[in-house]
């Protein structure tokens, strides 16, 4: 839903009041606008989706918490994939850099990390493919822009 919002932006996303029907000489004649009248006049748009980004500032209190909380919540959703498709994160990361512009580079920086991934798993896999006899993985992150990642105890038998 954040992404339809967001992909249906095409102006910016914090809307300042400078441009308000009330700064009009026509003031006395102003009339509130019916709610499924949209209310950018410039391109039919509706202000709801040019607002998305301030009301999720509003919701956590500032830019700085949204994008630390989007950060979480994007790296764990990319560690538990168990594909490599990223495209959805990657469309939505685009349009969320309009609104907060380089406070999102180290999730750009984790995306990468799991496009790169997926071409180090691709090459594995094709020298080695025959030779194994289990699945694996390859996940590579660049630690210094992942959030602290939760520890979990890996058991490794002895073979059999």
């Amino acid at each position: 839903e954040l992404t339809r919002e967001l992909s249906s932006t095409t102006g910016t996303l914090f809307k300042s009041n400078e441009d308000s029907d009330l700064e009009n000489d026509d003031w006395e004649k102003w009339q509130p606008e019916s709610k499924d009248m949209p209310t950018d006049k410039s391109n039919g748009k509706s202000s709801k989706s040019a607002d998305t980004i301030s009301t999720l500032c509003s919701i956590y209190g500032s830019a700085d918490v949204f994008v630390n909380e989007y950060r979480n919540l994007i790296a764990d959703k990319l560690l538990t994939t168990s594909s490599y498709d990223i495209s959805f994160e990657m469309r939505s990361m685009e349009l969320l850099k309009i609104g907060f512009g380089e406070d999102l580079n180290q999730c750009q920086i984790m995306l990468q990390d799991i496009v790169d991934s997926k071409r180090t798993h691709a090459n594995i896999l094709s020298k080695i493919s025959n030779k194994l006899e289990f699945e694996i993985s390859v996940i590579m992150i660049s630690h210094v822009f992942w959030p602290n990642l939760r520890s979990e105890e890996v058991t490794v038998y002895k073979p059999l």
